[in-house]
């Protein structure tokens, strides 16, 4: 082989994995990802790789073998967006990789609240600084992947400390899943709403009034 493949596994469920991407893991002899990612496909006839803190290690892995072995690596949501793929792509160049998109945590988000996304400020705030957001404070449109220490809730705090706009907050966490949840509210709201800080979620902020323009 000439190169290996980087499979989006959306949600992490085999329903919100692409045809294509399903076909390259049924072809794999090699599958290599978390634990998580692992799960639905741990009764094929495959060899297996657990990502965990041992990433160079798995670089190894992947220059030793995708020559000789049809090598799927499954990453969580889309490859392209704040996943593995940049990490990656320091070990290897792109006539080496193939990648096939997933549905993003974000994209997810956006569809379940009725919301385009072109025009959306998009960050990412897991283990970076909260004050990343306050250029965006009075922006149209945000969208927030974040994590448990810079979670909902702070943010929400930051936010009105920041004097933001009082914007309508979704959280939208587990997606896809049986436990799945959404809430709205708005911004200086917030304390009335029961919020798992502890819960990884996108959080999207809305100028209803500019949106509606």
């Amino acid at each position: 082989m000439e190169f290996f493949t980087i499979v989006g596994t959306g949600m992490g469920l085999k329903e919100t994995i692409l045809p294509d991407g399903k076909k390259a893991i049924e072809e794999a002899d090699l599958l290599i990802a978390g634990e998580r990612n692992l799960e639905p496909w741990k009764n094929e006839d495959k060899e297996f790789h657990i990502i965990k803190s041992n990433l160079k290690e798995t670089m190894d892995l992947i220059q030793r073998e995708y020559k000789t072995k049809k090598i799927v690596v499954l990453v969580s949501g889309d490859p392209g967006f704040y996943s593995l793929l940049n990490y990656i792509s320091k070990f290897f160049n792109r006539q080496q990789i193939k990648v096939i998109p997933g549905i993003s945590s974000m994209q997810m988000a956006f569809s379940r609240v009725a919301l385009s996304w072109h025009d959306a400020i998009l960050l990412n705030l897991h283990g970076r600084d909260i004050n990343t957001i306050n250029p965006h404070k009075h922006s149209l449109k945000v969208g927030m992947l974040t994590d448990p220490i810079n979670n909902a809730l702070l943010i929400c705090e930051h936010l009105i400390k920041q004097e933001a706009k009082n914007f309508t907050v979704f959280i939208c966490s587990n997606l896809g899943y049986n436990d799945e949840s959404v809430l709205e509210f708005k911004l200086y709201e917030y304390s009335k709403i029961h919020i798992n800080p502890a819960l990884p979620a996108v959080m999207i902020l809305l100028d209803e009034e500019k949106n509606e323009l």
